[in-house]
């Protein structure tokens, strides 16, 4: 691609000689997988199992094919993670280019974070196998308080790291592209997720109460009247936030600094 040209996530922007071959065999092997799925769906259509377990075992070899395919079609081009613009060319068509070396500089055209990372938090991004930002977007003053009102939005994103001449260590900064971040300006906060949580709610701190060896919170029941308390497993602690797992589901009212005398069944009254 020329400089000024723009590209989506996944285009791919230069090529090497001899893709045209691992091209035409990805698409062979693509074609035969289709093949294949389509001859195991209609033998258990028709209620012949056996052929359609034969089916299978084909599927899963021509599937280890195709990965393979595919990758050595990637080795031979270039595409990016994220959508920008090309803004300098630095190899020609026809040049011999090295393993590795740079062939063009790319501009994102969304938002990029970047944080100054220790080397073990570098290796521990990478092993993650996912990005996630939350910003912090300042909208105005709470009245006379003077308390910021903040809007939250959690976006996926894509990290990447420098690189650096051989036997030169990279500098630990991680730059991170927000993708899809429309609205989000120079100078918005954000934080990088360190870890993912499957099933856990965000809570703040005073919710989570704990006697002996257990956590529990107190919820809102019985349509909205009386306080109902309920054992939690606490995962991990974020800033002021509590993750839990069990004891509340999605849609459950959590008591924020429930008093020391608050017992199961005490009618209350909820302040929204």
């Amino acid at each position: 691609m020329p400089p000024g040209a723009t590209f989506s996530v996944g285009d791919a922007i230069a090529r090497l000689q001899g893709v045209a071959a691992r091209e035409l065999a990805v698409n062979r092997l693509r074609s035969r997988v289709a093949f294949f799925e389509q001859l195991r769906d209609s033998s258990r259509a028709e209620g012949s199992e056996a052929a359609a377990r034969q089916a299978d075992i084909k599927l899963a070899a021509r599937k280890l094919e195709l990965s393979a395919a595919q990758a050595a079609l990637a080795e031979l081009e270039i595409r990016p993670k994220v959508p920008g613009e090309i803004a300098q060319v630095l190899v020609q068509k026809g040049d011999l280019v090295k393993g590795g070396a740079a062939a063009f500089h790319v501009r994102s055209t969304w938002p990029r974070a970047t944080f100054a990372f220790s080397a073990e938090d570098v290796a521990r991004l990478q092993e993650l196998g996912f990005c996630r930002i939350e910003t912090v977007a300042v909208a105005g003053t709470g009245g006379d308080t003077g308390t910021a009102q903040s809007k939250v939005r959690t976006i996926d994103c894509v990290a990447s790291t420098p690189t650096a001449a051989p036997g030169v260590a990279p500098e630990p900064l991680v730059a991170v592209d927000l993708i899809g971040a429309t609205g989000v300006t120079a100078g918005t906060r954000v934080r990088l997720a360190s870890a993912r949580y499957d099933g856990v709610f965000p809570v703040p701190q005073s919710c989570v109460l704990r006697e002996g060896d257990v956590d529990h919170v107190w919820v809102v029941s019985g349509g909205g009247r009386f306080a109902e308390r309920r054992t939690v497993e606490r995962v991990a602690t974020v800033d002021t936030t509590e993750l839990v797992a069990h004891g509340i589901a999605v849609g459950d009212a959590v008591v924020v600094d429930p008093p020391a005398t608050l017992k199961a069944g005490s009618e209350i009254e909820v302040v929204r």
